[in-house]
């Protein structure tokens, strides 16, 4: 006898209602072939269903009692459930993956068999956007540029199902699954700002052209006073003057700063193309990056180290509070900095730097050639060997014009001091990718509003700020002070973090800034966001809820 017969026959036995049998024996039918119906997502056209043996076992483990519905039909938390998925789009998802067609059509059906697959379908659709909203849409593609180390695989989403359906206040614990991140709700937002410019009538597009300098007359001015006018307050009155205004060029400034340029005031071809760039675009870059912030932990506790790479930006949170924030060079193009999250445990004071092999190949017999002094000067040794104890050897014993890949064998390694490239502090979260945080010697680059010049590693700014921070609650007391001295000691030391800190190096193309509440679109440097968009977006529309 099948689980399904000998259940509908203890139903028969404890005087269960004859609808409730049958709805049972549809509930059960209907779970067996529930490979056969038609989710949420296949009618959405995704390609994807929630897994089919885990709703089986939820509605076993709650002896295929229906959850939302009853021979009258959908419960108020379905309604409530319905309700809730419609406005998904304001988290940047798609409620048709969730609340599809089919829904539709069995809401208002009364039969058992309607009612029991009408009851699949909400719980599928509500483990879908669970899901989702916990590990990300695209959480569980690891196609996705092997860019998205931290989040964990898919786990199973049946304990917090089963939290769902208990629980008291429905809506509460759904809308406490979203991250809690500030930043998260401030892109919410920045995403309905810009859902309902994209509804108004579309900004112009502004002709390519000369440079417009302040105070100089241009025939794009009206254009470029009524585009602006979609997000910030400019009199009507300016779009009658062919004349660029001092009012006007603190507004393009304002602009440039958000998108990433030259902050000049002066109106070039780069600024217009920004100005071109419709809203719906810009909706597409608010949407991924919201889907990147569910790749992250739901919260951050403790201290925590923010880098986003497309924003050259350190950020150091206490307990999810911003304490510090820097500007940061990242990897070139030719050498990306990788996504992905560690522990930082400890830093150190006057570090070594040991050049990495494309500079010792590429860089150093040229120099060296051009300048038979250039390692003493840097204060560079070579060692005959990559392991310890290796043999120091000198320049000369070298041919720098015949050497070529053979140069690989020996290791060249900066001694500590200003000169190293390192700066004074190097923050260590020993990983794969050998990347970590350091200082610099080369401090105009934080001048630059574009600072993608490393070879992968993260060059900060302020290291000893980051430093005091790290080291506040350190039992031994290291304040600015006792960093500084300990510097200029020019003694190489490590120091251990009391409490290690989570480091996530991230890539994200839109940020909001939590105090003045603007909006920053970043350069997709990485060529990332365009791969993201194809898998994310798949020809639905942004603006339209």
């Amino acid at each position: 006898m099948s689980h399904y017969a000998l259940r509908i026959q203890v139903c028969r036995r404890d005087g269960i209602q004859p609808f409730n049998i049958l709805f049972i024996f549809c509930l059960a039918l209907s779970l067996f072939f529930s490979f056969y119906l038609l989710s949420p997502a296949a009618e959405a056209g995704t390609g994807d269903k929630p897994s089919q043996p885990g709703i089986a076992s939820f509605y076993a483990n709650n002896g295929f009692s229906p959850i939302w519905t009853t021979q009258n039909g959908p419960t108020a938390r379905a309604v409530q459930l319905v309700s809730f998925f419609r406005k998904t789009y304001q988290d940047g998802l798609f409620p048709p993956e969730y609340y599809s067609p089919l829904i539709d059509r069995l809401w208002l059906l009364r039969t058992p068999e309607s009612l029991a697959r009408l009851d699949i379908l909400l719980t599928q659709a509500l483990a879908r956007y669970l899901r989702d909203i916990t590990t990300g849409r695209l959480g569980h593609q690891h196609s996705l540029q092997k860019i998205k180390i931290w989040p964990p695989e898919p786990a199973d989403i049946t304990p917090l199902l089963e939290r769902a359906v208990k629980a008291k206040d429905l809506l509460q614990f759904l809308n406490n699954q979203q991250p809690r991140h500030t930043e998260y709700h401030l892109l919410k937002e920045a995403l309905s700002h810009y859902r309902a410019i994209g509804k108004q009538l579309p900004w112009p597009t502004i002709p390519l052209g000369q440079l417009i300098e302040p105070g100089s007359h241009d025939r794009r001015i009206p254009l470029i006073v009524k585009r602006l006018q979609a997000e910030y307050t400019i009199p009507s009155c300016s779009q009658n003057t062919t004349r660029y205004t001092h009012e006007l060029k603190n507004v393009i400034i304002d602009f440039q700063r958000r998108f990433q340029l030259e902050p000049d005031g002066r109106i070039g071809n780069s600024t217009i193309s920004a100005l071109n760039i419709p809203p719906e675009k810009l909706l597409e870059q608010l949407i991924i990056n919201l889907e990147r912030w569910r790749w992250l932990p739901q919260t951050f506790t403790g201290k925590t180290i923010m880098v986003n790479i497309a924003g050259f930006q350190l950020i150091a949170l206490q307990n999810e509070q911003e304490k510090l924030k820097m500007p940061v060079v990242v990897g070139h193009v030719f050498s990306k900095t990788p996504v992905f999250s560690d522990t930082l445990r400890y830093l150190v004071i006057n570090p070594y730097w040991t050049l990495p092999e494309s500079i010792v190949e590429h860089i150093i017999p040229a120099e060296q050639q051009n300048d038979p002094h250039y390692l003493s000067k840097n204060k560079i040794k070579i060692y005959d060997g990559w392991k310890e104890p290796a043999r120091e050897i000198s320049p000369e014993s070298i041919d720098w014009a015949t050497i070529g890949k053979k140069i690989r064998r020996y290791r060249f390694r900066q001694e500590p001091g200003p000169q190293n490239a390192l700066g004074q502090l190097k923050f260590m979260f020993p990983n794969q990718h050998d990347v970590y945080l350091h200082g610099t010697t080369e401090h105009s680059l934080f001048n630059r509003h574009l600072r993608a010049y490393s070879h992968g590693c993260i060059r900060l700014s302020d290291p000893q700020e980051l430093a005091v921070f790290l080291l506040k609650d350190n039992k031994m007391t290291w304040d600015y002070n006792k960093i500084s001295s300990e510097i200029a000691s020019g003694k190489r030391q490590g120091v251990f973090l009391d409490r290690p800190a989570d480091v996530y190096l991230s890539y994200r193309t839109v940020s909001v800034d939590s105090h003045t509440k603007k909006v920053f679109f970043y350069r997709d440097i990485y060529g990332r966001d365009s791969s993201l968009k194809k898998r994310f977006f798949r020809s639905r529309p942004v603006i339209s809820p």
